[in-house]
This record gives structure tokens, C-alpha cells and sequence, in this order.
């Protein structure tokens, strides 16, 4: 990948790492052989309850790369090329057909080298339909 088709995104990615805003966040929607998304909520067991992950500003797009299997790219709102903000996916398969062309492209900023297995199990865990943004 180029630096200029990643950078601002995997920039803001890191900083929502570093600043702990992904601690204690889950996988909220899985597409099989599609995508695994997170970043968007996080669970508070003391509360038991589902609180969204802060957003910081939106980034501008900066598609390049393709979308393709075990990429990791910036979700964001359907017709708004520019408004990644917290939430992330991983490619499960080879979406670059359908993503690349897809509002403006989804931005792919790193990919999922070490821990396939991991992301393999996740993806076979049972899905529960909590309905809304928890619905797969």
C-alpha cells in the first residue's frame, strides 16, 4: 500500500487504540464471508449495559488500495465517501467488486497478518439478534 491511501485513517485508528476508546469494545456485525465489523460500541459490565465509542471528526477518503481478503478498512455512512469516524472491518473474503466502487471506495488501512485463526473463530461463534445496530 502507498503511504498517501492510508495514512490520515490508520492515523486516527491508532489513536483511538492509544487513548483506550476500543477497550472492552466487541464485534457488533458480521457478514459471513463478507465482514467483521467493530469499533462502534463497547459493553460496561458493572452496568450491563451497550454505550457507543466516542467518534472523533470524521476523515476524508482516501481510497487506494482494494478491499480484499483479510484487508482491514474504515466503515462509513452509505453516500458520505467522508465520514469514517470509529468503526472498522475486516474483509473475510474479496470484496474488492463490490467495495471498491462502493461510496468512493472503502479506505483500507492494514491488514490482518498474525491471528487469522483468531478472526476464524470469531467468525464461527453463534450470532445474537439483539435487534437495530446488533441485529447480525
Amino acid at each position: 500500500m502507498q503511504h498517501r491511501h492510508w495514512h490520515c485513517h490508520y492515523q486516527r485508528f491508532l489513536g483511538y487504540v492509544d487513548r483506550g476508546d476500543y477497550d472492552g469494545s466487541f464485534f457488533h456485525r458480521l457478514v459471513g464471508g463478507f465482514i467483521l465489523q467493530g469499533g462502534g460500541f463497547k459493553f460496561d459490565e458493572a452496568t450491563q449495559n451497550t454505550n457507543s465509542i466516542t467518534q472523533q471528526a470524521p476523515v476524508v477518503n482516501e481510497f487506494g488500495a482494494s478491499n480484499l481478503q483479510w484487508t482491514v478498512a474504515m466503515a462509513k455512512l452509505g453516500g458520505n465517501p467522508d465520514s469514517a469516524t470509529n468503526q472498522w472491518f475486516i474483509n473475510l473474503g474479496n470484496n474488492a467488486g463490490n467495495l471498491d466502487n462502493q461510496n468512493g471506495g472503502f479506505t483500507v488501512f492494514g491488514n490482518v497478518i498474525d491471528g487469522k485463526n483468531v478472526v476464524n473463530t470469531i467468525t464461527g461463534l453463534r450470532i445474537i439478534n439483539k435487534g437495530g445496530a446488533f441485529a447480525t
